[in-house]
């Protein structure tokens, strides 16, 4: 749903009666990834993800319930997070992933950087 604010200009100047429309903060796109996230479902998760990631928009990503987990996971999220910055998007995990997958992040030593470590735990850089 879309909203719009109207703000009214202060009386007695130019444009007085004309209200200044400022366009409606983005509503989040909250995607949650659940069971098991392997090569064999790797194409059904890209394909969610990719259909959810628009140019401008930003896409949250709930790994909360993810029971099983393996690299092609992280295949598609590095993926994803590289097409957001190419257009314009923004990918963010949700913090609290489940353990198979911060044993996944962590087994791949991708938290050793601390910008990269904020991005697979959800954490602001």
């Amino acid at each position: 749903m879309n909203q719009v604010i109207n703000d009214q200009r202060p009386t007695g100047g130019p444009g007085a009666s004309e209200p200044a429309v400022r366009a409606p903060a983005p509503v989040p796109d909250v995607l949650a990834i659940a069971g098991a996230c392997t090569l064999e479902q790797a194409d059904e998760t890209r394909q969610r993800v990719a259909e959810r990631l628009r140019p401008g928009s930003r896409l949250t990503l709930d790994l909360s319930a993810v029971a099983e987990a393996d690299l092609s996971l992280v295949q598609i999220l590095l993926a994803a997070r590289r097409s957001a910055v190419e257009h314009g998007a923004t990918l963010v995990l949700l913090p609290g992933a489940s353990p198979a997958v911060a044993a996944l992040v962590a087994a791949a030593g991708l938290t050793a950087d601390a910008a990269e470590r904020a991005f697979w735990e959800g954490t602001p850089s």
